[in-house]
């Protein structure tokens, strides 16, 4: 198995009733995790982004979607008794 380091980026963290949701591979392919660790940057990417390692054989594919909560007035409203 080889490993991967990808960033991934998702609106919905910050709470954003309509965004983007990403992931793109920054390095990789890397024999063991730890290599992969080592490899992956430290520190902020900003607040709604963030590296991971993924362990495939094949690179991950970069993919790039748009979402938007359709009632985002009331999706995460909690019922009043």
């Amino acid at each position: 198995m080889k490993y991967w380091v990808v960033l991934k980026t998702d609106g919905a963290v910050l709470g954003l009733a309509r965004g983007q949701q990403s992931q793109e591979t920054m390095s990789g392919p890397f024999d063991s995790w730890d290599e992969a660790l080592d490899a992956k940057p430290r520190g902020g990417m900003g607040s709604a982004s963030w590296c991971t390692v993924v362990e495939s054989e094949t690179e991950p594919k970069s993919t790039r979607n748009d979402y938007e909560f359709v009632d985002a007035d009331s999706e995460f409203e909690t019922p009043e008794n």
